[in-house]
């Protein structure tokens, strides 16, 4: 899951940052296996439409019809069209300036902004560099913080070809090479696929993470798109789409 999920390597992430219930249970009782047997449920949530109709018909995934790119979409329309706030596009963000009077004061390639609040969700070192040196030691945290390159393939085959139906699959930490996992798009969500080929094949495949060397070429360079479709298909399949995201 550590390797699949957050692209990983399980001896090397934080299982506090990462799986925080496990991280609870544990400093609380003491280990997992007896939070499991003497450990509350805690307080019962009030359910949402959605998530009651999730549980009721045992949803493992979901999506939309037009991909999840609606679902920003959307949330753009609706702060336009109420006129409750403004997005800005292609504005480059400059610095970050905390006052004196608790407001922030965000300034970009056109102007300043002062702010109330503001949330970051841009890397953790690229957000150090827009802070002032006045914040010297949160600076060194966010520096501090690692990642990882990934590399997502997404391949379609004209037939059937899986020999197995199901989510997908991921690698534990423990196998060697930069394949992380592969999921079955066609299967999950065969609605998305091409029409007039309901038998196609379409799957995602993940490569990298903290296995990101192990798929560079002797000059420390990415192979080029094609070679990494080859690496990803592990033959010469009749691909109808392939497209590469890094």
């Amino acid at each position: 899951m550590c390797r699949g999920i957050f692209a990983g390597d399980c001896r090397n992430i934080s299982i506090q940052a990462c799986f925080p219930p496990l991280h609870e249970m544990e400093r609380k009782y003491g280990s997992l296996v007896a939070a499991a047997l003497f450990g509350s449920k805690g307080p019962k949530l009030e359910l949402s439409g959605i998530v009651r109709q999730a549980n009721e018909n045992k949803w493992a995934s979901w999506s939309l019809k037009y991909g999840l790119q609606q679902l920003t979409d959307a949330m753009a329309d609706a702060v336009v069209n109420t006129g409750h706030g403004e997005i800005r596009r292609n504005s480059k963000c400059l610095s970050i300036q905390p006052k004196d009077d608790g407001k922030v004061t965000v300034k970009t390639d056109s102007d300043s902004i002062n702010a109330d609040l503001v949330i970051s969700s841009i890397f953790s070192k690229d957000l150090a560099l827009l802070l002032p040196n006045s914040m010297s030691d949160l600076k060194k945290e966010l520096s501090s913080l690692s990642a990882v390159n990934v590399v997502v393939v997404n391949l379609e085959y004209k037939d059937d070809v899986l020999p197995v139906k199901g989510f997908g699959h991921l690698l534990p930490s423990s196998e060697s090479g930069p394949l992380l996992g592969i999921v079955y798009d066609s299967c999950i969500f065969p609605e998305h696929g091409r029409k007039g080929r309901p038998d196609s094949t379409r799957l995602t495949v993940m490569l990298g993470g903290s296995w990101y060397n192990e798929l560079l070429t002797q000059d420390g360079a990415l192979p080029s798109g094609s070679d990494i479709v080859k690496l990803a298909s592990q033959q010469q399949p009749n691909i109808w789409v392939s497209e590469l995201d890094q």
